[in-house]
């Protein structure tokens, strides 16, 4: 499949202009869900080690400043005060950075939930659409065997 080559998503109105040209593979899905949500949890990753090392320069400018006062009364509290606004500040980045990562990919997941239901459906139909047409054969033959008993065969 030319998908599985270059990594696209494949369209509902790509399929269905497709017809039954596609198989519809759900370990390519999967393969595909999984691979989304590493992604997103290394860009999750990402974001807080940005955090903590933006968090690391906030604390050391502060340690320097505190420094150059020379206070040393001051330097205990301005470190309390710097680790604890640090802290506070990472985890503010972090779970704002985050919070829009996490729909984003409960969104995905959604998606992709329900365009397997909708491939199930697609499938299910094009079954019961197989078996009528072979059961349609099957009659046609028989009354062709048998064009007396037509009553009999159906």
């Amino acid at each position: 499949m030319g998908n599985r080559e270059t990594g696209r998503v494949i369209k509902a109105a790509a399929v269905r202009a497709n017809g039954s040209r596609i198989a519809f593979d759900f370990e390519d899905v999967q393969k595909h869900c999984d691979e989304q949500l590493d992604v997103a949890q290394a860009r999750a990753r990402e974001v807080v080690e940005d955090a903590r090392r933006e968090a690391e320069t906030i604390r050391a400018a502060a340690q320097a400043e505190a420094r150059a006062e020379g206070k040393a009364a001051g330097l205990a509290d301005a470190e309390t005060e710097i680790a604890r606004r640090v802290d506070a500040m990472a985890r503010a980045k972090a779970a704002e950075q985050l919070g829009t990562l996490a729909p984003a990919v409960q969104r995905a997941a959604e998606s992709l939930a329900a365009e397997r239901d909708r491939w199930i459906a697609e499938w299910e139909r094009r079954v019961v659409d197989l078996a009528v047409a072979i059961a349609g054969r099957i009659v046609r033959t028989e009354i062709a065997s048998r064009p007396g008993d037509v009553r009999e065969v159906v």
